[in-house]
């Protein structure tokens, strides 16, 4: 997620009013990305394999990561927006993305649901690979093609929740600190205000004399 001003990008669709731009690096990191699988990663494991399955694996797997990284900063949008933040684009810049959202006011638990939003959806799809690869006993490219989403997403989540810089885990344990800081502060405020009514009842009661009382006292005198 990144608040404030959008940066310059092509802008290839909408989803729900939210833009969704390619930045120039795009384009050659993606191809690199596919390069590298397919001349180095895969057939470093499957010599065997033709030369077609093989770019046709590679490029599948970085696809697939392309997807899985939209539905991450997807989730990051569409909970912003729920909480009543104003989100304008999510730009693609390779194998990271930005979620733009403009700098309003929010509830430091709300900023904590955003975050983690997007961990959840990696692990969730790590998870979901995971038990396709297991449960149909698949082989062959499929096989290698779900072993590197489930890797891929769960990298993804671990990274996402560290908690430095940037990352979704530093922004959230910083939105928690300061839920706790405000919670702080108003239960020091409610204790404050409850010392306050106990003195206040504490204190005894001054009854003024009534006017009989004092026209009497006043005669005793003279």
């Amino acid at each position: 997620m990144l608040p404030g001003r959008p940066p310059r990008a092509l802008i290839v669709a909408r989803v729900q009013a939210i833009e969704i731009s390619l930045d120039w690096r795009w384009p050659p990191v993606l191809a690199l990305g596919t390069w590298l699988l397919a001349q180095n990663v895969l057939p470093a494991r499957f010599p065997s394999w033709e030369l077609g399955t093989t770019w046709l694996t590679a490029a599948a797997a970085v696809l697939a990561g392309e997807v899985a990284l939209l539905l991450h900063e997807l989730s990051h949008a569409l909970i912003a927006r729920s909480h009543g933040q104003h989100v304008t684009r999510i730009v693609f810049h390779g194998f990271q993305a930005q979620t733009v959202i403009e700098e309003t006011p929010s509830a430091p638990l709300c900023e904590v649901l955003t975050a983690l939003a997007g961990p959840t959806i990696n692990l969730l799809l790590a998870g979901l690979a995971g038990v396709i690869r297991f449960a149909f006993l698949v082989q062959g490219p499929l096989d290698a093609f779900l072993l590197m989403l489930t890797v891929g997403n769960a990298a993804a989540a671990v990274l996402s929740l560290l908690p430095f810089g940037s990352a979704d885990g530093a922004r959230a344990l910083a939105a928690l600190r300061r839920h706790c800081r405000l919670e702080g502060e108003i239960a020091c405020e409610r204790q404050d205000d409850d010392d306050q009514n106990q003195q206040a009842q504490r204190r005894p009661a001054v009854v003024a004399p009534s006017a009989g009382a004092a026209k009497a006292a006043a005669q005793q005198g003279e």
